[in-house]
């Protein structure tokens, strides 16, 4: 399905949710979105995280979870970050700039 035909969905006042967890379209999802979920005391999850791209972009974002078809491709890229300098995945992260303190 391409991106014009996607249905989008407004959220609104996301502290009057009642879930505990707003699941977001890796499309929808954004440092701002996930920072004001996080400041109402709700958790993030994205999916559906598949490709390479993807799991790179995500694994230094604030979720909380991830939902991917390919879990073993995930736990590889999560693992390759642990082991980096941290300096380099520091600057990998979302700019804080657009994306406030996160959760406190």
């Amino acid at each position: 399905m391409s991106a014009a035909s996607r249905i989008s969905l407004s959220l609104g006042n996301t502290s009057q949710l009642t879930g505990d967890y707003l699941i977001l379209e890796e499309d929808a999802a954004s440092a701002e979105l996930i920072d004001q979920i996080h400041a109402v005391g709700k958790r993030a999850a994205v999916w559906t995280v598949n490709t390479e791209d993807s799991m790179e972009r995500f694994v230094n974002w604030p979720v909380d979870a991830v939902i991917t078809d390919y879990v073993d491709d995930w736990q590889r890229v999560a693992e390759e970050r642990r082991h980096e300098d941290p300096l380099v995945s520091l600057a990998r992260q979302p700019s804080r700039l657009t994306c406030g303190m996160g959760r406190r």
